[in-house]
């Protein structure tokens, strides 16, 4: 994984999740690990931030058992292009389990969509 993708969504993903905070104030804290960070919330609830520039490294049974654990959801943020989206349709079984991740593909050179979501619902 090259490094400046990494350092690069990682720093998109840090002023995504405070800008998406300023009206809810909902973040106590923010700790940077090696995958990512966590955000510790006021109210006790926690949140996984994984930053993959390749989905293909990705388990999906890893992100939906941390993201199972009470009070944890799990936030991960790929770049958005053809790989990570077939990678995302080879686990989607094991990711759709988690009803507490959110992915996030992020297409930082584009003039009009730099992001768009997918939720998992049951």
């Amino acid at each position: 994984m090259p490094v400046e993708a990494f350092g690069g969504l990682k720093n998109w993903a840090l002023r995504y999740v405070r800008h998406r905070d300023l009206p809810l104030k909902k973040i106590a804290e923010i700790k940077e690990t090696d995958f990512g960070f966590v955000m510790a919330n006021n109210d006790g609830t926690s949140t996984i931030c994984l930053i993959k520039p390749d989905l293909k490294e990705l388990n999906g049974e890893l992100v939906s058992g941390s993201a199972a654990v009470e009070g944890k959801s799990a936030l991960i943020v790929a770049l958005s292009n053809k790989e990570n989206i077939q990678a995302v349709y080879s686990m989607w079984e094991a990711l759709a389990a988690s009803h507490n991740l959110v992915i996030v593909f992020v297409n930082p050179f584009s003039v009009s969509e730099e992001k768009w979501v997918l939720k998992p619902l049951l």
